[in-house]
Formats: structure tokens, sequence, C-alpha cells
């Protein structure tokens, strides 16, 4: 194709083509052979199908859980039991599976397709993670999930594990901060005056096992932002969670007084009920934003706490070791309760409509394990680095106060 464009289509009467046309041609001709070379040395359809196949394999390992949790509390019922060996089977053949296509292919050693290979085959059969991530493997990994994964933002979470698990914490984390485009705040003056408001209320949505962030922020900022506290019930639905919120920011509709919305890890799940129960809310009148910090927007990962309690509280364990505690038996009755909800962690995430801004702010040092469950499509996204804390920039980001 090259050489007829050389010889026919640009061929000059003296047999000699213009250079801009032939450094045109010259340049295409480099960069489709380039594409080629890219593509036989990073076998991007592999590593797709090794994504799928892993993805199946966490989806079947979660109705797992879930049906054990179920049986958990009618342990007497025959029929969970035949479906729980049912799908015990269809784990193990899945599993069985799994290794077989990670095994497909022969990699040059030292490549980037084998160090997958390894780091998945290790963290399936040994239950822990893989080799130590090299920086070629991060580079090559963060190349094709800017490449292939385009649209995660509006991924499940499931999916996220599965590209984390595969692709290893750094590339994984690095994603995160391009896909979501979020902006590094390294100091004081770079904190955007996002909140103008003169007069408003900071109203920190807490459950019990999160007060402590109220009693803080509280302390440092009583004399400078007026703050009050809403308490979730614990241990509830999060639908009725969401409920609970939604009562409490009715009865604030006709209040004088705008709020601005502050959640914290897992009380960011129920704002994000809420939202997602009530899309018109976002145009509640009397909100002027919600601010998500270090949230956890799907809730707890209840299927891991899940998995290990289970093991913990399993026949076998408890004939060798003790009895089961009440207290074991009530979480495990509550995670029965709760099955729904971390079911739906395998739903695709959507944007929750137009309203009122919302800033998500994530703390470097908090180390999150898996921070695409802080960020949420609408929101925009803030990374604070280590040597500023929440207080700080809190202040700053309601008042314009550099």
């Amino acid at each position: 194709m090259i050489g007829y464009l050389l010889n026919k289509k640009i061929q000059r009467p003296n047999g000699a083509p213009p250079l801009w046309q032939r450094v045109v041609v010259y340049s295409f001709a480099f960069l489709s052979l380039s594409f080629v070379s890219y593509a036989e040395e990073h076998n991007y359809s592999w590593v797709t199908s090794i994504e799928n196949a892993h993805l199946e394999f966490l989806l079947i390992k979660q109705e797992l859980i879930s049906k054990q949790l179920e049986l958990s509390q009618d342990n007497a019922n025959p029929l969970l039991h035949e479906e729980l060996n049912a799908l015990k089977e269809k784990f193990k053949e899945n599993k069985k599976n799994l290794l077989s296509t990670i095994k497909t292919k022969n990699f040059t050693q030292g490549s980037w397709e084998q160090e997958i290979q390894k780091n998945l085959y290790t963290e399936i059969t040994k239950h822990r993670p893989g080799l130590k991530e090299k920086y070629s493997h991060t580079e090559n990994s963060l190349n094709y999930l800017l490449t292939m994964h385009k649209q995660a933002a509006s991924y499940s979470p499931l999916e996220w594990d599965n590209l984390q698990k595969i692709h290893g914490k750094i590339a994984y984390g690095n994603f995160v901060q391009k896909i979501f485009s979020v902006q590094s705040i390294h100091s004081k003056e770079e904190i955007p005056s996002a909140i103008l408001a003169e007069n408003f209320e900071l109203v920190v949505l807490t459950i019990p096992q999160g007060k402590d962030m109220f009693f803080d922020l509280e302390k440092k900022l009583h004399n400078k932002i007026q703050i009050s506290e809403f308490l979730i019930s614990a241990y509830s639905n999060l639908n009725e969670q969401a409920q609970e919120l939604s009562h409490f920011l009715q009865n604030r509709r006709n209040k004088q007084t705008p709020i601005v919305l502050f959640t914290h890890g897992e009380s960011s799940a129920i704002m994000h009920r809420y939202l997602d129960l009530h899309p018109a809310s976002r145009k509640h009148p009397n909100i002027l934003a919600w601010i998500n910090y270090n949230g956890k927007i799907f809730g707890p990962n209840l299927s891991q706490h899940a998995e290990q309690l289970l093991e913990k509280t399993s026949v076998r364990n408890i004939a060798s070791t003790k009895k089961i505690t009440r207290l074991e038996m009530q979480e495990l009755r509550w995670l029965s309760q709760q099955v729904p909800d971390f079911m739906e962690r395998k739903n695709h995430v959507l944007a929750l409509g137009p309203g009122f801004p919302i800033y998500t702010l994530i703390e470097k040092k908090t180390n999150l394990e898996k921070p695409h469950e802080s960020f949420l499509i609408d929101s925009k996204n803030f990374l604070i680095q280590s040597n500023l804390n929440i207080e700080q920039v809190l202040y700053s980001f309601t008042k314009n106060r550099h």
C-alpha cells in the first residue's frame, strides 16, 4: 500500500515525490509498523480474556458467600444445602477453567504478560499476593488500562476489584487517579474555595462507629464554622438508613440556613444510596454541597468480611477450636440481612444527575485500599497530600481565606 502511494499516487513527472509528501508517507509507515509491533509485543487480547474469566470467578465466589450466609440462618433447610453444594461444584469447575485459561500461553521470561500470569496464578492457588510489582509491569498495565478501560468510571466495585487483582495496586492506583481526574492538593494555597456562602451549617452525617470524626471536627472548627451532627441508626438496612436521612433533609427544606453535608467512611454510602433512591433531591433547595471525605460509597466490603467470618465459624473449625460466640452469631445474622446490599456491588455505577456540587476529598496518608470506592462520576475529586489535615482543608474549602 505504501509502495503504491510512493510510486503511483504521488509520483512527480521527474519520478521523485515532493519532500513533504515523502515525510508524511514514511511517518505513516513508521507509525503503522510501530502499532503492529506493539500489538505483537503486548498481547492485549489474552489479558482481556483473563480479565473476563477472572471476573466470572469473582461473581460465582460472591454468590457462594451469599448462599453460605443464607444457610447460616436456616441450616435445617435441605433445599439451601442442595443449592450450596451445586454452587460449590460450579465454583470448583470455574476455578479449574480459570487456571487453565491463565496457563494457555507461554510468554517470554520477565515479560509483562508473564508477570500478570505469575501474579494471578499465585494469588488464586496460594491465596496471597503475587510477586513484587516492577516499574515496567506497572507502566505497561497503566497503558493497557487507559487504552482498554476508558469507561471505567462507571464500573461496578467488583469490576474494579478484578482490575486491581490482575494489574496490581500501583497501576490500579495510578489509573484511578487518571480516570476520575483527581487533582492533588500539596499546599494550603492550592485548596480551591469551592463553597463561598457566608452563612451555612456544616452537617456531619455519622453512624455510631464513626462518631470520632464529628468530635474531632467540632473541637477544631466550632469557632470557625457552624457545625452539627446527624446520627444514623447502626445495623440498619442501607435503604432504611437512607430513608432516615431523607426524613431529616425533608424537615430541613424550609429552614433559612443552608447546609453543607459532610460524610466520612461508611456514612458516604448512606448519602449515595439516598441520592440513588431520591434523584430529585440533588436539587434540594437547602443543600449547598456534599463533601465526601475518605468515603466508601458502597459501604463496607461485606463479602470479604463475611468470607472471613464464615471460615472462622465453619463446622470444621468450631469442632476443632471453640463454640461460635453470641456476637459472631449476631454478626452473621446482620450480614445475612445485608446480602441484597452487598450483592448489589455487582451493579454498574450510574451518574446521580444534575444538582448541587459533590466534592470528594481523599487523604493520601490514609492509604485507602480501594480508592475507586470513594470517587463518584459526578464529583470533583481531590487527593490531599500528607502535610495537610482535613480541618485545614475543610476550613479553606468552605471559605475564601487563602
